[in-house]
């Protein structure tokens, strides 16, 4: 009688069967989630810190290639960022208290909005329940959108008060800055992937922060026109609130866009916000997704789908700072625990928005026309 074949387990180099080996790789980045968590209000600024510095550090080399001494091309870029950082802190902090102390006077306005859409309901069902839709209605009240800009307030104090984390951090790197590049070179002999790979971060976060904040002042301030020219309430406060959540990714555009709508409608009534509303997606849509990638490409590295999951994992983890750290962090792990790894490369390629970086744009067509031609010889 012959041998009944065993079923083959899949396994690593370690022995270990891939599942078992993928839920202790599971179980370990949730234990890391978890502790970064614990620790986030030092080291959500920590990476802030880094993050600035990295983008800034053109500045650096370019003082140090006009022959101005290391240190202080140094200590310009330092302080460079922490102007910038704070300036950024402190018209968040305006536009909010702006808001808050506006937005209350039109309670009563708001208030006869929500009993015509209830009558204007009732008129096609009289016995309609409007207890559900009333709650909904007040979720998006001045009152409700106040205690959420309050909300938002705190936690822009608490960001501000580890700011001595922040400059703390801005000195260290910007003391290790004039060495940089020689440590770079030396990482460059013996390792030259893992070299690559972290060059390829800088690279790939200096080109996020510096394509995401041109284009969202660009956007911003052609909301301003549209603000300006429809006569709504408090347009200053509202460019500002439109470049700054420009930094969030995926329903960055929408958080910009609720405040001044519903001030519009409030102040001017539905036409108005109506027309605001169409006028601000007409030009995220034509600068976001048609002008700013024939200029810059993909500034982001990864598909759609992964940046949404890194905003609400990252929102998680470290709270309103998390969600203009979410790309950022997406790609560190991305270059830390992917890049770096050849065995990581189908992985990789699920996560990329260009899983071909290395190949020109001949090979590219060249690899998506032989999948096209594998795809139909399977379908024959």
């Amino acid at each position: 009688m012959a041998d009944e074949q065993k079923p083959q387990v899949a396994a690593t180099g370690s022995g270990l069967p891939r599942f078992v080996v993928g839920m202790i790789g599971l179980a370990g980045a949730l234990a890391a989630l978890v502790l970064l968590r614990e620790f986030a209000t030092f080291v959500a600024p920590l990476f802030l810190a880094l993050n600035l510095i990295i983008a800034a550090y053109p500045l650096h080399t370019f003082l140090v290639s006009k022959g101005a001494p290391a240190w202080v091309g140094a200590t310009v870029m330092a302080l460079a960022v922490l102007v910038i950082l704070l300036l950024a802190v402190g018209a968040l902090v305006w536009a909010i208290n702006d808001m808050i102390d506006v937005l209350p006077n039109y309670s009563a306005e708001y208030s006869k909005v929500m009993q015509s859409v209830i009558d204007l309901i009732r008129q096609f069902d009289p016995d309609i329940d409007t207890t559900g839709i009333m709650d909904l209605l007040r979720m998006i009240d001045p009152n409700s959108v106040v205690n959420a800009a309050t909300s938002l307030l705190s936690q822009t104090y608490a960001i501000f008060g580890g700011i001595a984390v922040i400059i703390a951090s801005l000195i260290f790197f910007a003391m290790d800055a004039p060495g940089f590049a020689a440590r770079v070179k030396l990482s460059a002999k013996s390792s030259p992937h893992v070299s690559r790979v972290l060059s390829s971060f800088g690279n790939g976060v200096r080109r996020y922060w510096l394509v995401t904040s041109l284009f969202g002042l660009i956007v911003a301030l052609l909301d301003g026109g549209a603000l300006l020219i429809l006569n709504v309430p408090l347009p200053l406060v509202w460019v500002m609130f439109s470049f700054l959540t420009n930094y969030i990714p995926n329903i960055g555009f929408v958080i910009g866009l609720l405040p001044p709508a519903l001030m519009a409608l409030l102040a001017n009534g539905w036409q108005n916000m109506l027309i605001l509303i169409i006028a601000y997606s007409v030009l995220n849509f034509a600068v976001q997704s048609i002008i700013q990638p024939r200029f810059t490409g993909d500034a982001v590295g990864v598909t759609a789908s992964v940046s949404f999951i890194s905003l609400l994992l990252w929102g998680w983890v470290f709270g309103a700072l998390g969600t203009l750290l979410a790309l950022p962090m997406t790609l560190m792990v991305k270059a830390v625990l992917l890049d770096i790894d050849p065995n990581a490369k189908w992985l990789d390629a699920l996560v990329s928005s260009n899983p071909y970086p290395e190949l020109p744009k001949a090979a590219k067509h060249s690899k998506k026309a032989a999948v096209r031609q594998r795809q139909h010889a399977d379908s024959e």
